[in-house]
């Protein structure tokens, strides 16, 4: 820092920032220990690799106080800052330094990569989808036509029931006890098949 004829400048800044950040640079300019306005201030920046960068736009904030903004570029390490306030032919400067740190936000190539990766497993969900619903609709197609099967059994095993009923009616009051028994034996035997058929559509 140097002063010249009562003239004092004084810098502010942060320590380390990420690239991509914005660097607040502040001069404080004093006569005399009072803050007072120069008519101008401006400074220079060294980057890590050398680069001198020129540092505009310093606004007057306030009585004595000067801003400016520097947005870090990708390089890391350490960046040297001048700021020179002029009031005719005195000057006032201070520098000092700072460091210029990796940023941690993704590359877009990572970024893009991940939102393709999730795309890809929508699409891939949607499938499984797909083929869960094709498969459902399958089951139940079948189901409906077991139950047609066995409605359709059933009905025949009626008609036979039915027909044999009436073969009953018509055996002859001679037919013996053992065609009775016979013949009582079967209509037996084909309600159970009724019954169990009927059972088998009544499962889920």
């Amino acid at each position: 820092m140097a002063q010249s004829s009562g003239w004092n400048t004084t810098i502010t800044f942060s320590s380390s920032l990420q690239a991509g950040q914005n660097q607040l640079i502040s001069a404080i300019v004093t006569f005399n220990g009072v803050p007072t306005d120069p008519a101008a201030v401006n400074g220079t920046l060294i980057t890590p690799q050398g680069t001198e960068v020129n540092l505009i736009g310093f606004v007057d904030v306030s009585t004595g106080l000067w801003q400016t903004l520097y947005q870090l570029p990708d390089n890391t390490g350490s960046y040297f800052i001048t700021v020179t306030a002029y009031n005719g032919t005195e000057t006032a400067t201070a520098w000092g330094t700072f460091s210029g740190l990796q940023s941690n936000v993704p590359a877009l190539s990572s970024i893009t990569t991940s939102v393709g990766s999730v795309q890809g497993n929508l699409t891939e969900v949607k499938s499984m989808l797909s083929a869960i619903q094709s498969s459902d609709s399958s089951l139940s197609s079948q189901i409906t036509t077991g139950n047609n099967g066995i409605q359709s059994a059933i009905s025949g095993l009626s008609a036979q029931l039915s027909s044999l009923a009436n073969s009953v009616s018509g055996v002859s009051t001679t037919a013996s006890n053992a065609e009775y028994y016979a013949l009582g034996a079967l209509v037996v035997a084909l309600i159970a098949v009724v019954v169990s058929a009927y059972g088998v559509m009544r499962k889920p």
